[in-house]
């Protein structure tokens, strides 16, 4: 058996957390803005920002999302771009395999 790495093992834990459908809305929203929770809430369609919450600690703890203070104020945003490219890559993949222009064996 392969011997892993930290970073093996990390990589693995960030794709796996990005690749929830809610969460790759969540990067998808943020883009290169920052918000505050209810709004992200009001962008996903959802009623209760509370179920969504869990969502974004689980990006914020893994250091994708980061969050800042105005007041009273708490507003969320990619801790870097590439956060967002790494789900556009992944939607094109996607596409591709879609296509049939990636040949996929599994």
């Amino acid at each position: 058996m392969p011997e892993y790495t930290k970073q093996d093992s990390r990589t693995a834990t960030i794709l796996s957390s990005v690749g929830h459908p809610v969460r790759l809305k969540i990067v998808e929203i943020l883009g290169d803005q920052r918000m505050r929770m209810e709004d992200i809430a009001v962008q996903l369609g959802a009623d209760n920002s509370t179920k969504i919450w869990c969502h974004v600690k689980k990006l914020t703890d893994l250091g994708l999302i980061s969050k800042s203070r105005a007041g009273k104020q708490v507003f969320y945003g990619l801790a870097d771009q590439e956060v967002c490219e790494l789900v556009s890559i992944s939607r094109r993949i996607t596409q591709i395999i879609q296509n049939g222009s990636l040949l996929v064996t599994w």
